[in-house]
């Protein structure tokens, strides 16, 4: 890694020991950033609308919104959408609280290998992750198809992930711009993406919000930087290894997404065993756009039945958690 880079690194490998953590992170960022300054390349990756005429698939975003009580239901757009700025008070991977943004799990013809809302799944769920947890909880997915052109900032410099389709199809093109077009620069830019790169892929297990500071201030400063050239930042999901793809768009570019479908279910969870049961599912045609809508109960086909979950459990019932 080279030796610009590297003091400012040190610097932030401990947000909590700088004075003051907020200020000062945003500050070493952009120190680092001057030190590549114009040499830097910044690419970008793009979400095109699909075409059903000519076989090429949309590109969907799966979102999932927990539910604080089982009583609750959501109907609209804007409920299934972005969390609204004031109730936005904490930093999180892609966001500060002075933005809140769209997340979601990126979906495409190339990402089919994953099971179904995994990602969307273990990423929005934050109780799912202990391995020792058990609880239920109403959860509501929903689907987003790209119908504009979105352009996200690539956070792709994770060898480790380079399985990833998302990935891979920009990340040997990028290090080799980087190479031709600024030679002298490669190991800083480098040195400074693979390091933005491995705070994203950094699991954090508490609800410490301090242990995203850098990368929430990261995307602030580039989508401050490349206002009008980015609509949010994409970035492999820690969550899953590194093998789906999330999403995280700013407010205003939700235009250009469409919301189709919705449905309710609930995730039972025992230790290490997670179902995720089918309740309800918006009652329409998949394809027409959503602003406000009633859901229609999943056929049997389709569901388990909580008692049916419990004797697969092994369990009487569990508590909701909220």
């Amino acid at each position: 890694m080279s030796n610009r880079i590297r003091p400012y690194i040190s610097q932030l490998e401990a947000p909590s020991a700088l004075a003051n953590p907020v200020a000062d992170v945003e500050r070493i960022l952009r120190e680092m950033l001057n030190v590549i300054g114009q040499r830097m390349v910044l690419g970008q990756y793009v979400l095109h609308p699909g075409d059903a005429a000519h076989g090429i698939p949309f590109h969907e975003i799966i979102r999932v919104r927990p539910h604080r009580l089982d009583s609750e239901t959501f109907t609209t757009r804007e409920s299934l959408s972005f969390k609204p700025q004031e109730f936005n008070t904490t930093f999180q991977r892609a966001s500060t609280p002075d933005q809140t943004m769209f997340y979601g799990e990126l979906k495409d013809h190339r990402t089919n290998g994953l099971p179904n809302r995994l990602t969307s799944t273990v990423e929005g769920v934050p109780w799912l992750r202990d391995t020792g947890s058990s609880g239920k909880q109403k959860v509501t997915y929903s689907k987003w198809i790209v119908r504009e052109p979105l352009l996200l900032f690539p956070v792709i410099f994770n060898s480790e992930y380079s399985g990833n389709p998302h990935v891979a199809a920009l990340l040997t093109r990028t290090i080799n711009f980087i190479n031709e077009l600024n030679p002298e620069f490669a190991d800083d830019i480098r040195g400074f993406y693979e390091y933005i790169a491995s705070k994203f892929a950094t699991m954090h297990l508490g609800n410490d919000d301090m242990n995203y500071l850098v990368t929430a201030i990261f995307t602030k400063i580039m989508l401050e930087k490349g206002a009008g050239r980015f609509d949010g930042v994409l970035y492999p999901s820690c969550r899953v290894y590194g093998e789906g793809t999330n999403v995280a768009i700013l407010p205003e570019s939700t235009a250009k997404l469409d919301l189709v479908t919705a449905g309710e279910c609930m995730i039972y969870k025992h230790g290490e065993h997670t179902i995720v049961d089918n309740l309800t599912v918006s009652d329409s045609d998949g394809i027409t756009p959503l602003s406000s809508f009633n859901y229609r109960p999943i056929s049997n086909e389709f569901t388990r039945g909580e008692h049916a979950v419990y004797r697969e459990l092994g369990i009487a019932a569990l508590d909701y958690r909220s």
